[in-house]
Order: C-alpha cells, then sequence, then structure tokens
C-alpha cells in the first residue's frame, strides 16, 4: 500500500486535498490537526507552547513526532499525510511518495489572507514570508525528490492528479 505525503508552504491546499481525499473515502490525515503528531519546540528542541502572533521560524520548530507518524504509517491501507514540519526531511524515506504542492502568486496571497482552515500565518509578517519562501521551499522539497503538483486547478483534477501519480486511484 502506498504511503504518501503531501508537503507544501502554508497556504498551498495541503487541508483543502487532505479533506477531499477523506471525502473520497482515502485514508488521509491533516496532521496539523492531530495533537501528538506534531509538537512545537524552541531552538534547542525543548518543548513549548505555540508563539502568539508573529512566529519567526528561526527560534521555534513545528516537529512531527516519529512514534507518532510511524503509528498512521503503519495501517494496511493507503495513507495520506498532509502537513509542512519543520523536521519534514527526516521523514522522507519513510514514504513511497512525496507530493509538493505549489501555487502561483496571487492565488497564494488570496489564500493566506482568506484562509479559514488554520490561524497560522495571517499576519501580515507572516503572509509576506511565506509568499517569498514558497519557490525556495518548492525546491528543497524537489531536490530532496518530492514531485510538484500545481494546486491552481479545481480540487477534484489536482486530486486526481496526485492519485495518478501515486498509482492509488
Amino acid at each position: 500500500m502506498a504511503k504518501v505525503f503531501i508537503i507544501g508552504s502554508g497556504g498551498v491546499g495541503k487541508s483543502t486535498v487532505i479533506k477531499r481525499l477523506k471525502e473520497r473515502g482515502y485514508t488521509a490525515y491533516d496532521t496539523d490537526d492531530m495533537p501528538g503528531v506534531h509538537r512545537v519546540e524552541d531552538a534547542s528542541g525543548t518543548p513549548t507552547s505555540f508563539p502568539e502572533g508573529y512566529i519567526d521560524w528561526g527560534k521555534y520548530r513545528w516537529n512531527w513526532q516519529r512514534p507518532a507518524v510511524e503509528e498512521l504509517l503503519a495501517s494496511d491501507e493507503n495513507v495520506f499525510l498532509g502537513a509542512y514540519p519543520s523536521n519534514w526531511a527526516d521523514f522522507i524515506e519513510d514514504f513511497d511518495t512525496v507530493i509538493a504542492l505549489t501555487v502561483g502568486p496571487e492565488a497564494h496571497e488570496h489564500r493566506l489572507r482568506t484562509r479559514n482552515a488554520h490561524t497560522y500565518g495571517q499576519g501580515e509578517e507572516n503572509i509576506r514570508e511565506q509568499l517569498w519562501a514558497q519557490a525556495e521551499e518548492l525546491i528543497k522539497f524537489t531536490t530532496a525528490g518530492a514531485i510538484a503538483v500545481v494546486n491552481d486547478q479545481p480540487i477534484d483534477v489536482v486530486v486526481d492528479e496526485i492519485l495518478k501519480i501515486t498509482h492509488v486511484g
């Protein structure tokens, strides 16, 4: 069974893709919404509470916790995990396919400003950082072996493309 990691910067549509996969009957998790899978840590790795307002990711990490991720992947079904943990590179080898979602700058900014799935990243400084960093992050993801999928299309078209790439659909 396929184990698929859907990654991308904030506002590219990871939560929406995961939601649609669930609606279609697939085992899919938006791990941002799962206590125990992520943990906020300071730069030294000490667990801390989620900071208020602007988040300086040079001082904090949003890390996946290996036991929780391994438990999700232990399923005998196809599994899709959507997230952008700070320690994403430590988990690449745990997946059969990594999909890096991307979106054009105008759509990205609109999504960041109007998102309602998460409140993270809605401050002006975080929005500017995410818009600036998306292309650089995509290069990191694809260099690590991720397959880029443009999420400017209707959600069902994007999900169909992901299912075709992963040989699940």
